[in-house]
């Protein structure tokens, strides 16, 4: 059976559950919006989307949403404005294309929901259901893609965003998961954040391989600690791009503490050399500055260290803090 939405959802709360529980909505929410709004680079978008997909299940974890019926019950094969799929509401102005009453209209949603539930049984919820799912509805999404880029899809994110978050903040002042007004609207919500969040993804991916990619991602449990019950990193233990970047100023000036502090090394080098590539560490002041200064290190040392008689230990040394430098400035490194 394939990795359904659902299965998903529980997959995580299983590994982040307790300790998501004990940061919060404002945290869960706040690392969610700082994965979405990477850059994006063709070689990225998969992590970009993994990552803030487990933030928005953290965050329907904590108020026990199941985000595969949220959607499900938000877009039941139909737009829920206009009622038709594709959608027409340019043509409606986001009002039903059958004349309903207001009571009339609620029963007609419920109604289409109950058929999609009927026969989810015999189809399995995957991302790719879902975006298959959204392009029926909006075929139009693929025209804005073609002719507006990345761009459309992440203001209109950036829009269900900031309404997710006042829903969730009315329901943190006013309300409790008992509230069903409240928690109606944050179930809403969140269906709309996860349908554009997948509508971009599908169309980065042409429409394949996303939930294979999200499991595969934690296939071996928590990313970092490895633990499928019950992660044991600590609180605020992400990767952030600036914390990795100095780790690798750290780690560059512990190199060239070490090519100073041998005296064959410091005479192959030169004193000239080592200061030089120091004085430059320190100074660099951006991320491209310290991956550049660090590649032309390791480029430059690389080739000489070889053909040179050195003490073993200090050899591994060097050799072992060159690999961790090319680790820290590689591209799954700074995305992991």
């Amino acid at each position: 059976m394939s990795n359904t939405i659902s299965k998903l959802q529980r997959t995580l709360k299983m590994i982040y559950g307790k300790q998501n529980a004990k940061q919060g909505f404002d945290y869960l929410f706040g690392y969610m919006i700082k994965n979405y709004y990477r850059p994006r680079k063709s070689d990225q978008v998969d992590h970009i989307f993994i990552k803030s997909i487990s933030y928005l299940f953290a965050i329907a974890n904590l108020y026990d949403i199941d985000l595969e019926d949220a959607f499900l019950r938000k877009y039941p094969c139909v737009c829920p404005y206009c009622f038709s799929s594709p959608c027409v509401c340019i043509l409606t102005k986001k009002r039903p294309s059958i004349s309903l009453s207001f009571a009339d209209e609620e029963q007609e949603l419920r109604d289409k929901y109950t058929i999609v539930i009927n026969d989810k049984a015999n189809v399995s919820m995957t991302f790719e259901k879902v975006f298959s799912i959204i392009m029926k509805i909006y075929p139009n999404n693929a025209c804005d893609w073609k002719h507006h880029g990345v761009a459309f899809h992440m203001i209109k994110t950036g829009e269900e965003l900031a309404e997710l978050h006042e829903a969730c903040c009315r329901r943190e002042k006013y309300g409790s998961t008992k509230d069903t007004a409240t928690m109606l609207c944050v179930s809403d919500e969140m269906a709309d954040v996860f349908a554009w969040m997948i509508s971009e993804w599908g169309l980065w991916r042409n429409a394949a391989g996303m939930t294979e990619a999200f499991s595969q991602h934690y296939s071996s449990g928590c990313s970092r600690c490895h633990k499928k019950i019950d992660c044991k990193c600590q609180p605020r233990e992400e990767h952030d791009t600036l914390l990795c970047s100095e780790y690798t100023k750290h780690t560059v000036e512990s190199l060239l503490s070490i090519l100073q502090g041998d005296e064959v090394l410091k005479n192959t080098f030169g004193i000239g050399f080592i200061n030089g590539f120091m004085k430059d560490i320190r100074e660099a002041s951006s991320e491209r500055q310290i991956d550049s200064i660090t590649d032309k290190l390791i480029k430059s040392i690389g080739e000489r260290l070889r053909r040179v008689e050195i003490d073993q230990r200090i050899r591994t040394e060097v050799f072992d803090t060159i690999a961790l430098l090319e680790d820290a400035i590689s591209k799954t490194h700074r995305y992991s």
